[in-house]
């Protein structure tokens, strides 16, 4: 989703109560985005020797639960393995930079580092200690990969209009996989901007409201 600045915007927000995860829709450029304010984990789990700082490891295990979720497409986070997929990137705050690749995460030019297998264990303790906000962090991302994913495959350049609803892959399925998992963490599907036709159609699947094309027989 594109940063948004909402001291430039009109706003049009409703606020969703569930597992207190609000919901806001944004009215920018004759479209709508949502954007949903996730909360943090406070627990602190056990630190590895080579990172000096609280809030840098905090700050490693958000960064590295978000790389899982985006790896995977799934707002809940497998912590059973690192992500299969290779993951590389980086983010800057606090003075400081944040890199993370197949080996863990890293502050550049120090010796601070965590591997995977203390990250997947830090996460999963602050999952255990703090299970509501776990849940409120997983929804509150599930409404993103539903909101980003309803609009970019609508552009023609990124999938052919044919695979958006034909062929081995289809984008009106994928909607409906993460659309479900919204409503599996206890989300309302009703608060979710409609961006497109094959939106529309997996967010319908999911409802229920109709049968899902890709499981009916060929005639």
């Amino acid at each position: 989703m594109p940063a948004l600045n909402d001291g430039q915007l009109s706003l049009d927000w409703q606020t969703f109560e569930a597992l207190d995860v609000p919901v806001k829709v944004i009215q920018a450029g004759g479209q709508q985005f949502i954007r949903v304010d996730r909360p943090a984990h406070t627990h602190i789990p056990r630190r590895p020797p080579a990172i000096r700082h609280d809030r840098t490891w905090l700050r490693m295990l958000a960064y590295a639960e978000e790389q899982i979720r985006w790896a995977s497409t799934r707002a809940v986070p497998d912590l059973a393995r690192k992500p299969a997929r290779e993951i590389t990137g980086g983010i800057c705050g606090d003075g400081y930079r944040l890199d993370i690749n197949s080996r863990g995460c890293n502050v550049p030019l120090s010796a601070q580092k965590a591997t995977w297998p203390q990250l997947l264990a830090g996460l999963a303790a602050q999952r255990s200690v703090e299970p509501g906000i776990a849940r409120a962090r997983d929804l509150a991302d599930a409404y993103h990969h539903l909101d980003y994913f309803g609009r970019v495959y609508r552009e023609t350049d990124f999938l052919g209009k044919d695979q958006t609803v034909r062929g081995s892959w289809r984008a009106d399925r994928f909607i409906a996989e993460i659309a479900r998992e919204v409503l599996e963490l206890g989300g309302d599907l009703t608060l979710v901007p409609i961006h497109s036709s094959y939106m529309r159609a997996g967010v319908d699947v999911a409802l229920g409201r109709c049968a899902a094309p890709w499981e009916e027989p060929s005639s």
